[in-house]
């Protein structure tokens, strides 16, 4: 064998066993990661049971992130936008206050950006680790709750004086505490401290389990009864 070849086959070997190794790192994070799962409340205990064990197979994370992202992510960001839309196109119309369409860009930039901020970290994990699963679920809890529980109450109709309130009062608040960095960094967070404290840091955000369980189901459901049919879905790229 040439020396060429030697040194072909041994950096060959080397990163084959880099890759192992990542793999078993990977793998014995996953199970200090959910080592607190009977910590969990009983009402989504199972929902999390099932998340735990599609998170082991890269293959299944690949098909539950983008399902998730299909079923319960773009719809929440759907509806952000278009109250957007909305409260835009209701202060757009006075011709003779421009600063309330400027007070308006301001608000909807200041959503954009923080969505933008939590999407952007989503999607640089790669697509197979559980943790890209374990943010999304996160996100995609917090993102539903803040699209049809929160700013779907901004009262509109009241003018821009309550619009403004609505948003310092309200808006600021969530999007300081609960979206963009803020949420990273509790989802960066909880990805060390285990499953319990990713489930504490939404239970917060959303006011209870409920609403998690429900807003997880059309994801988890087709995993706990093994009809996943997701061929589209797998092409994406998230």
């Amino acid at each position: 064998m040439s020396n060429d070849m030697k040194l072909i086959m041994e950096s060959w070997r080397s990163h084959v066993a880099l890759n192992e190794q990542q793999l078993i790192e990977e793998q014995l994070l996953l199970e200090g990661f959910f080592s607190d799962l009977f910590k969990i409340p009983g009402d989504i205990k199972d929902t999390f049971a099932v998340a735990n064990e599609l998170m082991k197979d890269p293959r299944e994370i690949a098909k539950f992130v983008p399902l998730l992202y299909d079923k319960v992510i773009q719809p929440s960001m759907d509806k952000i936008k278009e109250l957007l839309e909305k409260a835009k196109g209701a202060f757009a119309k006075d011709k003779e206050d421009e600063s309330n369409s400027s007070l308006i860009s301001g608000i909807v930039n200041k959503i954009t950006q923080s969505i933008d901020s939590v999407d952007k970290f989503l999607k640089s994990i790669p697509r197979t680790s559980w943790k890209k699963a374990a943010v999304a679920i996160g996100m995609s809890v917090t993102l539903k709750y803040f699209a049809f529980e929160t700013l779907i109450e901004m009262p509109i109709e009241k003018g821009i004086e309550a619009v403004m309130k609505f948003f310092n009062e309200e808006i600021m608040g969530f999007l300081n505490k609960f979206l963009g960095e803020a949420l990273v960094e509790s989802l960066t967070g909880a990805l060390t401290g285990g499953v319990a404290t990713l489930v504490s840091v939404i239970t917060k955000i959303v006011k209870g389990t409920s609403f998690i369980a429900k807003t997880l189901a059309p994801a988890i459901e087709p995993f706990r009864t093994g009809e996943v049919s997701l061929s589209k879905l797998e092409e994406q790229i998230i």
